[in-house]
């Protein structure tokens, strides 16, 4: 592999990261009301796999409308997108309920 070919991956990844995270910021609350009612009664592996369901539809959405609009990133990448931003969703979301969780059990705890 050359130097060229090195830089251009390394340019390429750091695209792809960014776009994910930038997909994840943007449509989060999007997803977020798809799944507030139900998530809180959910185990965190349930939690998981009921947002990425509900997430799917959305984050390829814009996935696709990135990789249009995109230079360096091509319909290959595509698959890698879509998993990074939603990883990134499902992280987020289940950062902030486990908050929610823990400062509900902590004002439970307080009362008592």
């Amino acid at each position: 592999m050359s130097w060229l070919d090195y830089f251009l991956r390394r340019r390429i990844n750091t695209e792809l990261v960014e776009a994910a995270q930038a997909i994840a910021v943007r449509h989060r609350i999007d997803v977020w009301e798809r799944v507030e009612d139900t998530v809180p009664q959910m185990s965190p592996s349930e939690a998981r796999g009921y947002i990425r369901a509900r997430a799917a539809t959305i984050v390829h959405s814009e996935a696709d409308k990135v990789i249009a609009g995109h230079d360096l990133l091509t319909d290959a990448q595509l698959p890698l997108l879509v998993a990074a931003a939603t990883d990134a969703v499902i992280a987020d979301i289940i950062l902030v309920e486990r908050n929610r969780r823990r400062t509900a059990s902590a004002a439970v705890a307080r009362a008592a």
